[in-house]
């Protein structure tokens, strides 16, 4: 679901207004909140607004086997 979607034919959900209310909760229970599935750097800005913690998805990398996990933490270690 794109996050920033205001189109009615989705039933009126607005989801950046889910994400935030989700996130809010999640952190009054005292969780962290993962987004997965990240693909933009408009999605990132947005669920940093909206308080997520921690965020996976293409915009960081593609699936990785584990070896290729290690490198990928290696160079970026480095930068």
């Amino acid at each position: 679901m794109d996050i920033d979607s205001h189109d009615p034919a989705q039933n009126a959900k607005l989801p950046a207004a889910l994400i935030k209310a989700i996130t809010a909760m999640a952190h009054q229970l005292g969780m962290k909140v993962l987004a997965e599935g990240v693909e933009s750097t408009t999605q990132l800005q947005q669920l940093q607004q909206a308080g997520c913690d921690f965020y996976q998805g293409y915009y960081f990398s593609k699936p990785l086997t584990e070896e290729q996990l290690l490198q990928w933490l290696e160079r970026k270690a480095q930068e």
